[in-house]
Formats: C-alpha cells, sequence, structure tokens
C-alpha cells in the first residue's frame, strides 16, 4: 500500500507547482478552473517552454491546459481523503522541501563565486596540458553541396575565377551549413559523411576538391587545417572543459567554506558506534 501511495505522492508533488505554489492572486485571465483553484494566463505562459527554437502549437497548449484540469481534480480529490496527512506522506513532503530549499539556497549563495578569469585558464592549461590529448583526428572543412555535377563544376569554376568559398556557399549550397558560409568547424573522422571521409586522404590544405558524389548531390570541400590524433589539444579545443573543471573546484572549495562557517554557529555531534551494525566488512568474502 504504502509503496503505492509514495508513487501517487510523486504526482501530487508534481501538481502542486502549477496549483498550489501562487500565494498571491495574479489579475490575468483565467484559463481554466478546478473549484477554488485557476490557472492563469501568466501562469501557464511561466509553466509552458521557453525555448525560442521550439514553437507550440494551439493543440499542445490546450494538451497542457487538459493536463492540469487532470491533475488538479487528481490533486483536490487526494486531499479530500486526508492522502497528504498519511505519516510516509509527511516523511517524503519534509525530504522534498528539504532537498529544494538546500539546492536553491546553494545554486544563489554561490553562484557569484564561480567567475573564472582568462589567467586561470591559461594557468590551469599550461600546468595541465598533459591531460588534454587529443584521442581523434579533427578537420577543418568548408562545404558545398550541389544538385548536380554539372552546377558542381559551374560553382567550382567560378570559385577559381574569385568568387569566396563563402558567398558561393550562401548562394549555391544545399548544406544547412551555407548560413556560415559552409563553413563545419572542426569535424571528427568519424562525424564525416561516408563519401567525403573517403576523399580527405587526397585533399590538400587550402585547395578546392573535384566534385564529390554523396548520398545527395555533389560535394565541394575547402579542407582548412587538420588536428592530429595523439597531440595537446590548443587551449580553445579544451577551454569548456577547463572552464568547466575551474567552476567545479571554486564551487567546492566555496561549499567547503560554507559548512565549515556555518558548522561554528550549531552544536553538532556525530554517533559513529551507533551505526557500526550496519557497517560490512568488505575484506570478508561472504559480506553483504
Amino acid at each position: 500500500m504504502i509503496p503505492k501511495k509514495i508513487l501517487l505522492f510523486s504526482v501530487i508533488i508534481s501538481i502542486c507547482v502549477l496549483s498550489c505554489s501562487r500565494e498571491a492572486k495574479d489579475e490575468s485571465p483565467v484559463i481554466a478552473q478546478v473549484g477554488s483553484k485557476e490557472l492563469t494566463l501568466n501562469e501557464l505562459e511561466n509553466y509552458l517552454p521557453t525555448d525560442s527554437t521550439l514553437e507550440l502549437s494551439q493543440v499542445q497548449i490546450e494538451q497542457f491546459v487538459q493536463r492540469w484540469i487532470e491533475s488538479e481534480l487528481v490533486y483536490q480529490e487526494a486531499l479530500s481523503q486526508d492522502f497528504d496527512k498519511d505519516p510516509e506522506i509527511q516523511k517524503e513532503l519534509y525530504r522534498v522541501q528539504k532537498d529544494l530549499i538546500v539546492s536553491t539556497f546553494l545554486e544563489q549563495l554561490l553562484k557569484g563565486q564561480q567567475a573564472v578569469t582568462e589567467q586561470e585558464i591559461e594557468e590551469y592549461y599550461e600546468q595541465k596540458s598533459e591531460d588534454f590529448i587529443r584521442t581523434l583526428d579533427f578537420y577543418h572543412l568548408n562545404l558545398i553541396v550541389l544538385e548536380s555535377l554539372r552546377e558542381a563544376n559551374r560553382v567550382r569554376n567560378e570559385i577559381d575565377k574569385g568568387l569566396e568559398f563563402a558567398r558561393a556557399a550562401q548562394q549555391y549550397s544545399m548544406d544547412a551549413s551555407k548560413q556560415k558560409g559552409g563553413d563545419l568547424g572542426w569535424v571528427a573522422f568519424q562525424e564525416l559523411p561516408e563519401s567525403i571521409a573517403k576523399a580527405l586522404p587526397s585533399l590538400k590544405e587550402g585547395v578546392l576538391s573535384r566534385p564529390i558524389k554523396g548520398e545527395i548531390g555533389y560535394s565541394l570541400v575547402l579542407l582548412n587545417g587538420i588536428r592530429k590524433k595523439g597531440e595537446i589539444q590548443t587551449l580553445e579545443e579544451a577551454r569548456p572543459l577547463i572552464v568547466w573543471n575551474l567552476k567545479q573546484r571554486k564551487r567546492e572549495n566555496a561549499y567547503r567554506k560554507l559548512i565549515a562557517l556555518v558548522g561554528e554557529k550549531v552544536n553538532m555531534q556525530t554517533n559513529w558506534d551507533v551505526i557500526q551494525n550496519l557497517v560490512v566488512d568488505s575484506s570478508q568474502p561472504n559480506a553483504r
């Protein structure tokens, strides 16, 4: 019985995010109402995805509202049966509340203590450069994809006569990279289309390839550079990982200082002997 309650409780917690978190009623239009609980336009806008690349249809928004209604119905029914007063539910409520408060408090408190300077990045790179060995070959390529061999040869001739590769890509290419002038950036060998990967050994840096037949049309490829496997990554390659490592280190240091500081304000005790019977001796082969 209890496991089922805990499962249902997790549903109730998610419902509370929408139906219970608002302390003061806003004045925006009401979209839906279940009993005394209302879903307003402002709340709906706050809880819908904010990714600008996503376009929600009216059907998707209506489905969201319908889910809110159904969830609110279940939530109110659970409360009417005093489900929230079950001891196991109260324990879980405490855990959820505690975890939320702790994580949010730490996020806000430590947020301003993780800034990383350029000097720190460079020093880290110099000290730990051997940790940034490239495990794959990378190629910096520019690409133009054209529908036919005839068109590919025509565009190639235009480039040979002085048309900039980037301009040609923007004007003629069928590939999505046309928006960046055909620049694919640094790409691992394994990520390349088979037709281009096979042609790589014959390509020379700075020399435009002949048309390469692929699954879709013909490609013109310009090889700009090669980064070899086994070499130390450049600072720019290693930068994202360096920044992440430095931020994690700063966060951990700030966290430890916080624990030491607040620990001085509270009388703490740890009775390790009480939990000895829970400790398993890993040296025993049959220990469980």
